[in-house]
């Protein structure tokens, strides 16, 4: 963004650009599994076993970032948009997901409230549906949204708010009683911030829907948002750690 970050256009380009690169770092990660899977099994045939396979795996993690920066911002030339198209195809499935995820917990009488596992998926919800939904918008490069995926995306952040809501009222009740840890805080402030950001965004579709797809009531709401996203992060790194004495 260089000097230019308070800019909500350069934020905008900011998160495209993020969400570009962790697309095809996914990519090339899935490619070198599959790679290096092949390499050992091939090598295994002719009893010749090589022993650094965690050595490829450490390196593939932590070069695939890089590789798929380099890729797309030198190669590329940022002219790719994989990351609005997988999020316009898994939009709808995810909410077709979310929904039956809903509807089978309350079947099935299950609650977050004292189940950790049920939690944990809530908020891995919550990041994915977050993702999608800010991708998608980014990614558009006309003022003419697509009808359905903005139908498929308020819909879907409705039900996401909805689950928010209930991982709040989880994570307060371990609170109130199992006391207060690092990782409870630093989720239910994450949980805090994408529930008011996934509100905001609500209001601005319905805002959108008014004034005939108005692209720009929507990126204010993302671009502004991000610094509150910011402070939270170095606050959980820089000074839970120090408050609770690196224990």
């Amino acid at each position: 963004m260089d000097g230019e970050w308070k800019s909500p256009e350069a934020r905008i380009k900011y998160i495209r650009f993020i969400a570009e690169v962790l697309v095809y770092t996914v990519l090339i990660l899935f490619g070198g599994i599959i790679l290096t899977t092949l390499t050992f099994n091939l090598f295994a045939l002719l009893d010749f076993h090589l022993g650094w396979y965690d050595n490829v795996i450490a390196w593939g993690l932590v070069s695939a970032p890089l590789v798929a920066t380099f890729v797309y911002d030198s190669i590329l030339n940022r002219e790719s948009r994989l990351a609005t198209v997988f999020s316009n195809i898994f939009a709808p499935l995810v909410l077709i997901t979310v929904t039956g995820y809903l509807l089978v917990m309350v079947y099935a009488q299950k609650n977050p409230f004292s189940d950790r596992e049920s939690l944990i998926t809530f908020n891995g919800l919550l990041v994915i549906v977050w993702g999608i939904t800010v991708f998608s918008i980014v990614g558009q490069r006309t003022l003419n949204f697509s009808k359905i995926i903005n139908i498929v995306n308020v819909v879907l952040v409705s039900v996401t708010v909805i689950i928010n809501v209930i991982a709040l009222v989880a994570i307060t009740y371990r609170f109130v009683e199992f006391g207060i840890t690092v990782n409870r805080i630093a989720v239910i402030g994450a949980n805090l911030l994408m529930f008011f950001h996934l509100v905001k965004i609500l209001m601005a579709y319905v805002a959108q829907y008014r004034q005939e797809y108005r692209k720009d009531l929507l990126i204010p709401v993302i671009a502004n948002y991000l610094p509150f996203y910011s402070v939270w992060s170095v606050f959980v790194v820089f000074i839970l750690p120090v408050i609770f004495q690196f224990k």
